[in-house]
């Protein structure tokens, strides 16, 4: 990546990039996660909005020009690809009774 600095000033340039950039948008990404010149974004809004800030950050400066990938699937960042699920499950002890405590009080297990 060039010289023992050039890591430095990426830094504080994406540090400045992101900075300005929500500074102009309306709406933002929910987890904004960067290693380096690598940006890794969560976005709770819709895919429309999604590409207007695309194309804000696209636009923002002229040597800088952002890659997405964007997938409901899937996440890939630094190289990695994994997939996206929900998986719930209880785990208990075989001892433990499986007795409930109303919400409303206030007796302390031990």
């Amino acid at each position: 990546m060039g010289t023992k600095m050039t890591p430095s000033y990426a830094n504080i340039f994406m540090g400045y990039l992101k900075k300005q950039l929500l500074m102009l948008v309306p709406l933002k990404p929910h987890m904004w996660l960067r290693f380096t010149d690598d940006i890794d974004i969560q976005w709770r809004h819709s895919r429309k909005y999604l590409h207007e800030f695309l194309n804000k950050a696209n636009a923002f400066h002229k040597a800088i020009k952002f890659t997405s990938e964007i997938s409901n699937d899937n996440h890939v960042f630094l190289d990695t690809k994994s997939r996206i699920e929900t998986v719930t499950s209880i785990c208990s002890k075989r001892v433990a009774p499986h007795a409930t405590v109303a919400r409303t009080s206030h007796t302390v297990l031990l």
